[in-house]
């Protein structure tokens, strides 16, 4: 009898230990998302205000090391690889230009303009690069080299996959577009799936703010582009002409840096704009302003384009459904 009065009991107790397990979890990830809004912010207020090429660089490689073994930052400049940053620093010093074609997965990220995972291996880096990855790293040291060329311009720590010093099996290579080219590649070893996304808006971050800093130094928009040929209407993508393949390509990536930066910075209102359906009413701040900055910068200057930004506010935001930006939300601008 004592068995069966004894039930309820034991319901409730375990009922409380998956209500205090769920609230604490809750508040983790809560305080895991600040952290993380509040680094991504703090990397964009440094890369945007650094004093030279330099110190852009080692806060690249600084901010994309957190979860790394190590992160580099290369210059691309004449078809040749120079180390701009390391972080951290390895005791061999950086090799000299490095030939981008004597590394075939670093060429393929720069003419591709896409991230490119390969493995850590001499027939994909060149054997000078290959062979001085194969020394451990520093910790807590960020080496800089002089990098002629180069175009103007915490949260808590995580510990890294090491592996006391051994080569790491695999490692990704994402490009930073500015000026309308790739003018650097952020190297980054060991790298998970999982890594990609805050790697990659990392590598966007980063040439939009030396897009800007150039801006700001010309006094005009980002680029030219109006001066580039307008695309047959209804071409294949395979049929474009290569500058205006990089157009598109750097108008999606402004747009995926723009809608990622909303629902990195007001993640609350962005779940609870999915829940009540109305993303436009409680973000339409955010969204008006990203909008404008998309119209001036590439639908004003550009090329007939199309409202990439409207396509990755839907992917993004409101994931591909568009009635959970409300009746309120103005469409494509295109």
């Amino acid at each position: 009898m004592s068995t069966f009065s004894s039930t309820p009991r034991l319901d409730e107790l375990v009922s409380s230990i998956f209500t205090e397990a769920g609230s604490r979890l809750r508040a983790a990830a809560e305080s895991y998302l600040r952290q993380e809004t509040e680094a991504l912010h703090q990397t964009a207020r440094r890369l945007r205000f650094a004093e030279d090429h330099s110190v852009w660089a080692a806060t690249l490689a600084e901010a994309a090391a957190t979860r790394l073994p190590r992160a580099i930052v290369f210059a691309v400049e004449n078809r040749e690889l120079r180390v701009a940053a390391v972080h951290p620093a390895p005791p061999a010093p950086a090799p000299a230009a490095i030939p981008l074609a004597s590394a075939p997965a670093l060429n393929e990220a720069v003419t591709s303009a896409e991230p490119v995972a390969a493995l850590r291996i001499p027939s994909e880096l060149g054997p000078s690069l290959a062979a001085w990855l194969t020394t451990p790293a520093t910790p807590n040291h960020t080496a800089l080299a002089s990098v002629a060329g180069l175009l103007t311009s915490p949260a808590d720590p995580i510990p890294s996959r090491d592996r006391e010093g051994a080569i790491p099996a695999r490692f990704t290579a994402f490009p930073v577009e500015a000026y309308g080219r790739i003018a650097a590649l952020l190297y980054a070893e060991d790298s998970l799936p999982a890594d990609a996304p805050r790697l990659e808006l990392l590598a966007d971050l980063a040439g939009a703010m030396l897009d800007r800093r150039a801006a700001r130094a010309n006094g005009n928009n980002l680029v030219s582009l109006a001066t580039l040929p307008p695309p047959p209407p209804r071409q294949a993508w395979e049929d474009l002409p290569p500058d205006t393949k990089k157009i598109h390509l750097k108008a999606q990536r402004a747009a995926r840096v723009l809608a990622a930066t909303i629902r990195l910075y007001h993640e609350p209102l962005v779940e609870a704009g999915r829940n009540e359906k109305d993303l436009y009413r409680r973000l339409q701040t955010q969204i008006d302003a990203a909008r404008d900055e998309y119209r001036t910068q590439y639908l004003n200057a550009s090329p007939p384009l199309p409202d990439y930004l409207h396509l990755e506010l839907l992917r993004t935001l409101a994931n591909d459904d568009e009635s959970l930006f409300g009746p309120a939300y103005p469409g494509p601008l295109v």
